[in-house]
């Protein structure tokens, strides 16, 4: 898992050169769940603090089967609650899968 977030935050960087096309060279990670669920790890990881923003071209670069990524991907804001909904991920009939993910605690300098 450190794996994966090292090299989301590294692809999410401002490029020093071409960031996401430098792993153009390696073997992208199979995803054996829905792109809805992928796409729930990442929003996941954004909630609890392990990654900033979801980038889904990094995403994409990353991972395999990803056609739908962005729509997914996309949130709507709801004023009542402030915050963003992804109700492309979370309908009615999906299971969520990542919520046991834990808040990540930023290290005092």
């Amino acid at each position: 898992m450190n794996f994966l977030i090292e090299t989301y935050k590294e692809l999410t960087q401002p490029p020093k050169s071409d960031n996401i096309s430098s792993v153009a060279n390696f073997e992208k990670f199979e995803w054996l769940g829905t792109q809805k669920q992928l796409v729930e790890l990442f929003i996941e990881l954004q909630r609890k603090g392990w990654i900033p923003e979801i980038n889904t071209d990094a995403v994409q670069a990353c991972f395999n089967n990803t056609d739908a990524i962005k729509q997914y991907a996309k949130p709507h804001f709801d004023t009542k609650q402030n915050k963003p909904l992804y109700s492309e991920v979370y309908t009615k009939t999906y299971k969520p899968n990542f919520k046991q993910i834990a808040q990540n605690i930023p290290k005092k300098k």
